[in-house]
């Protein structure tokens, strides 16, 4: 390792001094020949010629040798041993950590480890520990490039955070980062012991999470999108089919008609036609504005929406309104006419269009 060291320090130091390899051969009496070996780490100078290097650019040999970077490795090696083997004690390896934090402020695994353990022991308590805790984390956030580093800085400052300053860091929250806004501040609640407030969030960000799902975009092989479709369905088959979902699941039922018809299983797909349009009748037999349930009695129990309304909202709060940023509780005759009608973008159903079911459905919603 010292000769690989030394060969960095060399090209390193004579860079910084803005001299030649033959300069600096001249000032030690060698051969250009021999620096350029050394600093290619072909070999490294004899023992007795180091003092002379490191006086000629005012550095100790310790450092030309590298010995002072291999000992903090071997270090930094045995705290990862020991943080490894105290997994069952926190407390311990807290103490681990701020010893190595003294020796290695800069060290950012060392710096992110002690901003998980401060609030994993619970020393958030105190006001000065969580002013302790905050400067840590936005040292995190300004000077480490470990972007996962940096999400859990902004988790545990949407934790600690009061009140009036919560959002701040909730609303700095990258679309990129695996938690999000909504999901922080559920776990905020939750660890504060916020119930009533919890349990509306944390059915919010369910059906966030549901709507989600059902609406991941879905290979275009026929094959693989009916499976997928078929999937869905069963999915809001499972939550009863509830009115809200009514719209939805008629859509995800042409889309398998659609997909059945791609691979000339044309008889599964009319019969899946017929029936996404009957789904699609009782839906538009809803008026407009009319409340209606999103879950059972299991699922989603206290939340609802209006008939093409943008919004949900609790049964118990209607105030408390939310959007789930999808049109899955959308849909009138006219868009359902535009997808039976428009050139492109449902090419599958193609071998359907002249069946005198698939025509008369079009009379019908040309006629409303």
């Amino acid at each position: 390792m010292k000769d690989i060291y030394i060969a960095q320090k060399l090209f390193e130091k004579r860079k910084m001094r803005g001299i030649t390899q033959e300069q600096l051969a001249e000032a030690l009496s060698i051969t250009p020949q021999s620096v350029s070996k050394w600093e290619r780490g072909e070999g490294y100078p004899d023992i007795t010629m180091l003092p002379a290097i490191a006086d000629f650019f005012n550095t100790s040999v310790d450092e030309m040798l590298g010995t002072d970077a291999i000992r903090k490795n071997k270090d930094l090696q045995v705290y990862q041993e020991q943080y490894a083997a105290l997994i069952f004690s926190p407390e311990k390896r807290l103490d681990l950590t701020e010893q190595y934090y003294k020796k290695y402020p800069g060290n950012c695994e060392i710096h992110s480890n002690l901003v998980y353990l401060l609030c994993e022991c619970g020393i958030d308590k105190t006001k000065e520990e969580k002013k302790r805790i905050e400067n840590l984390c936005n040292r995190i956030l300004s000077e480490s490039s470990n972007e996962v580093d940096k999400e859990k800085a902004l988790v545990t400052l949407c934790m600690i955070a009061e009140e009036d300053d919560v959002w701040t860091y909730l609303n700095s929250c990258p679309t990129s980062y695996s938690l999000q806004r909504e999901e922080l501040l559920e776990t905020r609640l939750l660890r504060k012991n916020m119930m009533s407030d919890y349990s509306w969030v944390h059915a919010e960000n369910n059906l966030r999470l549901l709507v989600y799902m059902l609406t991941k975009e879905v290979p275009r092989d026929p094959a693989k999108a009916y499976t997928e479709y078929s999937r869905r369905r069963c999915i809001i088959r499972f939550l009863g089919i509830p009115k809200a979902w009514l719209g939805f699941f008629a859509l995800l039922t042409l889309k398998c008609s659609a997909a059945l018809f791609a691979l000339n299983r044309y008889e599964e797909g009319k019969a899946l036609f017929s029936d996404a349009i009957a789904r699609y009748e009782k839906w538009f037999a809803i008026e407009d504005g009319t409340p209606i349930m999103i879950g059972n009695d299991l699922f989603f129990t206290d939340l609802m929406t209006k008939k093409n309304d943008f919004f949900c909202y609790h049964k118990c709060a209607p105030e408390k309104k939310f959007s789930v940023k999808n049109d899955v509780f959308l849909g009138n005759e006219e868009g359902l006419r535009l997808i039976l009608t428009r050139p492109a973008g449902w090419e599958w159903l193609d071998p359907f269009r002249e069946d005198e079911i698939f025509k008369t459905t079009v009379q019908w919603l040309e006629s409303k």
